[in-house]
């Protein structure tokens, strides 16, 4: 039997009018070669994010050190530009 996860959700303010949502999904990142980034269901929650705040949000994802982390940054901070790197 596998152990217990505990999936981690923070959310943070580091500038006013600034949230940050950092979700960490705990275990080893296992990724087939050859699989493309992104699903989509991945590519459904950028495609609300830009009806909502266009041009106001960022995410960005990959493994981390515990597991695999996304971190969606929503506010006045968050650029078009750097929306447009999060995709890649």
């Amino acid at each position: 039997m596998a152990a217990a996860a505990t999936f981690r959700l923070t959310v943070e303010r580091p500038a006013q009018g600034v949230r940050r949502y950092v979700f960490l999904s705990p275990g080893e990142v296992h990724a087939p070669p050859g699989r493309p980034a992104g699903g989509t269901g991945l590519r459904y929650v950028k495609a609300r994010f830009d009806e909502s705040f266009p041009g106001g949000w960022t995410l960005v994802d990959g493994p981390a050190a515990d597991g695999w982390q996304t971190v969606i940054e929503i506010g006045m901070r968050a650029t078009k530009t750097a929306n447009e790197s999060a995709r890649r």
